[in-house]
């Protein structure tokens, strides 16, 4: 009778393999807590406010 396979669990994972699934858990964290907290890619949107590249309104003489 021939021996059974050896279970997945006998052989240690990879080093590489560890470190790459904590980077994605840490990059997809990270980004789940931007969009949260507002800092997101929305905030470089013009959504109905000032449209992109009109400076003017930063550089009107009663401005600080």
């Amino acid at each position: 009778m021939a021996d059974p396979l050896p279970d997945a669990k006998d052989e240690p994972t990879p080093r590489w393999v560890k470190i790459s699934g904590i980077a994605a858990v840490v990059a997809v964290l990270l980004v789940g807590a931007m969009l949260l907290t507002g800092h997101g890619p929305g905030r470089h949107l013009a959504m109905g406010g000032m449209p992109m590249g009109d400076a003017s309104a930063n550089s009107a003489p009663g401005n600080p």
